[in-house]
């Protein structure tokens, strides 16, 4: 499923305040996993609001499936892309991680019979690694930050959507449950799911985007291969961005003049350009 947004703008007020997105055009292919990073008040946070049908247009479209959804009011397209918020956790509400995780199929479909329910939460349950037997009956406060987040995550999943907006999905989760989501995210990716991560860590964006776009004043400034956005630190300083350290110190000793690693994000070549500049032997 292809996303593509032309001439997008929006403002809040259109009469009394400027736009908080600028005539962006970006497309999204099937299966991608991309990165979206940008500081607070960047344009990020509404952009993938109106990806989701949140808010709407001021002017240009978003094309889902080639149709304009509010143009042609085919709101259905929305359901091909599922949403998890910051701290979506703080959403969970019903009493049981079961009924959590059918709530979503329950409002979508009113048809839809017991039996059908039941298999899709537990096609959902299996994705996020979560045991069904040990966890349907169990109450969602009572989990980990980890579980929880896999919980909502659930949710989203047994509505089957062909994409995934992630609005900064590690945030509060210690690094085995970092690691954890990721794996389930890149589980997703393999069988087709196009994943759009929102997020401040570049870390992440390194190690498992393989597109990076960058919003500044609600424009887009940069959309490019992550390594390859990352390793311009100049580009960086100069959006008041801040490098990921190591490859901010390779760039340091280049400008010293000594010869860096071509991976600026490896450790160890970084330390032998190093321990070799100080004439030191391993």
């Amino acid at each position: 499923m292809e996303i593509v947004v032309k001439n997008l703008s929006f403002s809040y007020d259109a009469k009394r305040t400027p736009n908080v997105l600028k005539e962006i055009n970006i497309s999204f292919q099937q299966g991608e996993f991309v990165g979206i990073a940008g500081h607070s008040g960047s344009g990020k946070s509404t952009f993938i609001q109106l990806l989701k049908g949140l808010l709407k247009p001021t002017e240009g479209e978003i094309l889902i499936q080639g149709a304009n959804p509010h143009l042609q009011k085919r709101y259905e397209l929305y359901n091909t892309i599922g949403f998890l918020f910051q701290y979506p956790e703080h959403q969970l509400f019903a009493s049981t991680v079961f009924e959590d995780i059918a709530f979503g199929l329950k409002n979508q479909s009113e048809n839809m019979k017991d039996i059908e329910i039941e298999k899709r939460v537990k096609e959902a349950m299996h994705k996020v690694n979560l045991d069904f037997n040990s966890f349907k009956h169990r109450h969602p406060l009572d989990l980990s930050g980890g579980e929880k987040r896999r919980v909502a995550l659930a949710g989203v999943l047994a509505l089957r959507p062909q994409t995934i907006i992630l609005d900064e999905p590690t945030v509060g989760l210690d690094f085995p449950s970092r690691t954890a989501l990721f794996k389930v995210l890149h589980q997703l990716n393999n069988t087709g799911v196009t994943i759009l991560l929102v997020t401040h860590r570049w870390e992440e964006i390194i190690s498992h985007t393989e597109r990076l776009v960058v919003f500044k004043n609600g424009s887009i400034i940069k959309d490019g291969k992550p390594l390859t956005v990352l390793s311009d630190v100049d580009f960086l300083h100069d959006n008041h961005l801040k490098p990921l350290p190591f490859i901010a110190l390779n760039h340091f000793l280049q400008n010293k003049g000594l010869s860096v690693s071509d991976q600026p994000w490896d450790v160890d070549q970084v330390a032998q350009v190093i321990l070799k500049s100080l004439g030191v032997k391993k």
